[in-house]
């Protein structure tokens, strides 16, 4: 038997002799939730314990001595609208958020290299979390080519030598498909878009994602009159759920008014005017459908 008689050789795409029509198959095929996880408490709790390990501090005030809120704002906003425009899962943007935090807490970065970890970390979170992550080329293209591919593949190793190869992380996103799994799907959607906002506030930092995902669901049901419950595992958070509540309520209602996305609404340097969004929009950026669960 020859050698290479053992690898794969078959044709992805294929010819329809008959019509002769082009037929691509798509093999990207991403996991469904598992609802029986969703139901059980216990992953919740898991879930709870391991978010208390996650180290952040307010690096700003503590650590950094060149990055300010402001900076953070600006990156943050960026990497969203990356993860919107290539129609990422919700959970490569609120994961690529978390490893750009906890860099933050554990190491000082000068503000010319703040983009190269942004990138690096998106480029981290998409191959964790999807099933085609975005490409190191794409992503410097975003940057305008300020972050070269090879400084991007750099920045990813050095970013995960400062995580010790830790990248699973529960985040909003983690909790609010557990929270929500109960709900109108509709509610969901809109407190992701809430939670992914908020996310991009240095204010909620320090916040426990469990906290910011239950106060954005209780958030969005109060504005469209609906009746929420705390999970259980969180009562004994609950006047703390109810101030980030009322917080989150001032800024829900702010999108709302909006009518449009705030992040996309004015053009952006970065936006690649080129760049072909992926199939089946993901991440939470839709504010313009918010107003229609606030008349509801």
């Amino acid at each position: 038997m020859d050698l290479t008689d053992l690898f794969c050789s078959e044709e992805i795409a294929q010819v329809c002799v008959e019509c002769n029509d082009h037929i691509d198959y798509n093999l990207e095929v991403a996991s469904l939730t598992d609802a029986n996880l969703l139901q059980d408490g216990r992953v919740v709790k898991n879930m709870l314990r391991e978010e208390r390990l996650i180290s952040k501090i307010d690096y700003c005030s503590n650590l950094q001595t060149e990055i300010k809120p402001h900076m953070r704002k600006i990156v943050v906003d960026w990497m969203l609208e990356v993860c919107e425009d290539q129609q990422c899962q919700p959970q490569v943007y609120h994961l690529a958020v978390n490893y750009l935090d906890r860099c933050l807490s554990r190491t000082n970065i000068p503000k010319q290299c703040f983009q190269s970890v942004a990138a690096g970390c998106l480029f981290l979170s998409s191959k964790f979390s999807e099933v085609r992550p975005l490409s190191s080329e794409v992503l410097s293209l975003y940057t305008d080519h300020s972050v070269s591919v090879l400084e991007l593949r750099e920045w990813e190793l050095k970013i995960l030598n400062i995580l010790e190869w830790e990248l699973s992380n529960v985040t909003v996103q983690s909790f609010l498909q557990h929270f929500s799994s109960n709900l109108d799907s509709k509610v969901g959607r809109h407190a992701e878009i809430l939670s992914a906002a908020a996310t991009t506030e240095y204010k909620y930092l320090l916040l426990r994602p469990s906290l910011v995902a239950a106060a954005s669901l209780s958030a969005v049901c109060r504005a469209a009159s609906l009746n929420y419950n705390i999970p259980t595992a969180l009562l004994k958070d609950e006047e703390q759920i109810r101030f980030i509540e009322d917080h989150l309520l001032s800024l829900f209602l702010t999108l709302s008014n909006l009518g449009s996305n705030p992040i996309l609404a004015q053009p952006s340097s970065q936006k690649l005017a080129g760049s072909k969004p992926r199939e089946g929009t993901l991440t939470p950026t839709d504010c313009h459908q918010v107003s229609a669960i606030v008349g509801a």
